[in-house]
């Protein structure tokens, strides 16, 4: 699945509306942290040609919306990245990261990946363990 992320809702239906007129199916689901964002999931299965024109589409919206709010906020850096972090008591937050080191990471490691990584440190976190690192196994992480 492909997925695309909107903070305001006109875009997100302008981007829906867009992609339902070229034949496809588009999911909208809310953002399980922030009831504000809206996530749109279309297969990823379709046309190169098309792939490109959704893409040329989704990045024009989000340049869009970028100028309005840069205009609303007097800001012209409001690049912002997170990670959400799932705890096990099953609540889940939003880690507020650095966009320059989101994009490292991004650049090096896969989504699943960088959730592991992610995963491993909450766990940590969570259940601290004072053993010396030599002496744990893998497995029992």
């Amino acid at each position: 699945m492909l997925d695309y992320i909107f903070f305001d809702p006109v875009t997100c239906e302008r981007f829906q509306r867009f992609v339902e007129q070229r034949g496809l199916s588009a999911r909208v689901e809310s953002d399980p942290v922030n009831e504000h964002v809206r996530n749109i999931r279309i297969s990823d299965e379709i046309d190169e040609a098309l792939w490109d024109e959704i893409d040329a589409y989704y990045d024009g919206l989000l340049d869009d919306s970028r100028e309005e709010l840069e205009a609303e906020t007097g800001e012209e850096d409001l690049r912002v990245a997170g990670i959400h972090v799932e705890l096990e008591d099953g609540r889940r937050t939003l880690a507020r990261v650095d966009p320059a080191i989101m994009g490292k990471l991004m650049g090096v490691l896969s989504g699943a990946e960088i959730s592991d990584l992610v995963h491993a440190v909450a766990r940590s976190v969570e259940h601290p363990d004072d053993t010396p690192i030599c002496k744990r196994s893998y497995a029992e992480e």
